[in-house]
């Protein structure tokens, strides 16, 4: 049985062994920005990581640099003029490969975000609503969310 913090408003992250560690932690933050690994300890908890050392590491020690990668490219990519935009000016044997690069690049990038936000969305709304954790969780995992996610990602790579 979990105990209460001191305001006794929701229960401790604190294991049994009165260790605070991150495997009692909520995982926190813009869902649309984690990492796989983040993922996976949402809907299948720490002893899944712990099973996956790659997994693990990025979860203790990438999920900051992984977020700040995530907006970066986010950046670049709104900041890409559309490839037709700039056929006008330069012709495309100038270009050479790079509209196509550029254009993968951005429809990957789009592919994720439209697939990302509405998880969000619903994440956000139970959380807001008091909805019921394990219905979205099971959801996900139906939907197979953090394959889809680590698919997604190494496309965009």
């Amino acid at each position: 049985e979990e105990e209460s913090d001191s305001a006794g408003s929701r229960p401790s992250r604190v294991g049994q062994d009165g260790a605070w560690t991150w495997h009692h932690l909520d995982v926190g933050g813009d869902c649309r920005y984690w990492p796989v690994s983040a993922w996976v300890q949402f809907l299948l908890g720490w002893t899944e990581l712990e099973a996956h050392p790659p997994w693990r590491f990025e979860y203790q020690t990438q999920l900051d640099f992984h977020s700040f990668g995530l907006t970066a490219l986010q950046v670049v990519v709104d900041m890409l003029p559309g490839v037709e935009a700039d056929a006008g000016a330069v012709h495309q044997d100038e270009l050479g490969p790079l509209p196509g690069v550029v254009s993968t690049l951005q429809a990957q990038w789009e592919h994720y975000w439209m697939t990302v936000s509405p998880l969000h969305s619903r994440l956000m709304d139970t959380f807001h609503n008091g909805g019921d954790w394990d219905v979205l969780k099971t959801e996900f995992l139906e939907q197979n969310v953090h394959g889809m996610i680590a698919a997604m990602l190494r496309a965009i790579r």
